[in-house]
This record gives C-alpha cells, structure tokens and sequence, in this order.
C-alpha cells in the first residue's frame, strides 16, 4: 500500500550555499553551452571577432550538490563597444532594500551569506576601450533560504540534483470488466489513479551518473515530489523502469554522461 503526504508545511530546500564561481566567455558565437571551450573564471576581454562576453556562475551547496545557471549574454560590443575590463563587486547584508555603491563592506569576493547577512548583493562596473565606465547597479543577487533551489526529488529521504526534465503523467486505473458496451458507449469504471514520473538529466560526470542510479536502484523507493494533481508536495511508493545513461565522452580525467533518463512509477 502507498504511502503519501500532502501539505507538507516546510518545504526542504538547500539554502547553504557554500561556494560561488563566476565563468566568462568571450565568444563570437551567439549559441553557447558548458561545454564550449574557452570558459575561464575571469573576466574574459572581447573584441570586434569576440564580440558577446557570455557568464554563467556554478553554484555549490552545503549538501554537497551543485547547479550551473544558464549561459547569458553580459555586453554585446555591437551594441555597447568594446569592453576592456569588468569588475564585479559583492556584499553579503542583512537588509534587502537600501544598498549602493557608497555602503561599506563591497569586495571582489564574494562572501559567505547566512541568517544573519541572507542577501548576497551585486554591482558589476564595465570599464569600455574608450574609457567610459558602464555600471550596472547594485541588486540581490543570492538569498539565503530562498535563491537556494526548492528540492523537487527525494528519495528515502535523500535530496537529488535537479533534473533537467521531470515529465508528470496520471493513468487511469480501470476495472477488468470496464470496455465499451453494445451501444458504443465506453464504461471506464476507473477504481484507481497511478503517477508517472518521466525524469532526464543532462550532462552528468561518471560519479554523478553512478549516484542517481545507486539511489534509484532499490526495487521500490519513497519519493518526494510536486505532484501536479493535488497542487503541493507528495511522498508515495514507487518503482522505476529501464534506465538509460548515453556516453557523450570519455577521457582521461574527463567521462561525461549525455544523459541519464528513466521513468518512474507508482507502485
């Protein structure tokens, strides 16, 4: 028999964040991904060929899992010229309105934010080849407690990395005599409602890969879930399918998963 809970009133979340790195790209391509070569952890100058600076930050919680943030565009030099130099400026605060560029205690580095100091503020100055500074004023960039990601899987009570794709699906469950009578008419007589959770993740190291399928190995598993029907959270009882994990490349010092892909089912 399954087992599930509804409004769950503290919601888990991995809020300590333990570490930030900035990565920077300058590139003349307009599509990019993690694996593009050329990504380094400061600043990286463009120029009339390398003319979009790209950044993503990889984020490193205090339960030992990470996310990467979606590569953006930071200048454009056809639009904005060429930019020789950036300086990103953090502040770790107990206050979340009020900040700006005379307040004290802005550093390059980037701190360590807890209950006390929740927000973790940004301003970035980009010193243009002309000489002109382009400021991009001080806001929230982090929040303890709140920027650090909602979980949406556990199993057993293990919190898992975020998938890239989580597919919700409900079959109904009929009873054997249900079908469709002489009269055309279909007789569903539906006795039960069961999940499907189609889940995918990309891009995930060997160590990685062998996590998720150590965890998702059981016979049956608890998991932990947003469940689309009843609008919160549920844990129920379920098993997985036939899982699949495509080898993109294997290096020395360096073997990447294309994927790893499953479905799982409500027992």
């Amino acid at each position: 028999m399954s087992r599930y809970y509804t409004n769950i009133n503290q919601k888990p979340t991995v809020d300590t964040i333990l570490s930030i790195t900035e990565f920077y790209l300058a590139t003349g391509s307009e599509i990019v991904d993690y694996d593009t070569g050329g990504w380094i952890s400061s600043f990286a100058p463009t120029s009339s060929t390398n003319c979009y600076l790209w950044n993503y930050k990889h984020i490193v919680y205090a339960d030992g899992t990470a996310e990467k943030t979606r590569p953006t565009i930071i200048w454009n030099v056809k639009e904005n010229g060429i930019c020789g130099n950036l300086t990103t400026y953090y502040l770790a605060s107990g206050y979340s309105s009020g900040i700006n560029t005379n307040t004290s205690g802005w550093t390059t580095d980037i701190p360590t934010i807890n209950a006390y100091r929740k927000y973790l503020w940004r301003y970035q100055v980009f010193k243009k080849a002309n000489g002109d500074n382009y400021i991009v004023s001080p806001h929230i960039y982090e929040t303890y407690g709140i920027s650090g990601h909602e979980v949406i899987l556990m199993v057993d009570g293990v919190i898992i990395p975020c998938p890239a794709s989580l597919e919700y699906g409900l079959q109904d469950v009929s009873a054997s005599e249900s079908g469709r009578t002489e009269d055309t008419r279909m007789q569903k007589n539906r006795v039960g409602q069961k999940r499907t959770l189609s889940v995918q993740w990309s891009a995930r190291e060997w160590k990685d890969t062998t996590f998720l399928m150590q965890k998702f190995n059981p016979q049956y598993i608890f998991v932990y879930y947003p469940d689309m029907l009843s609008g919160d959270y549920e844990v129920r009882e379920y098993y997985t399918g036939d899982k699949k994990t495509p080898t993109k490349l294997w290096w020395v010092g360096k073997k990447l998963m294309e994927s790893v892909s499953f479905d799982i089912i409500e027992r």
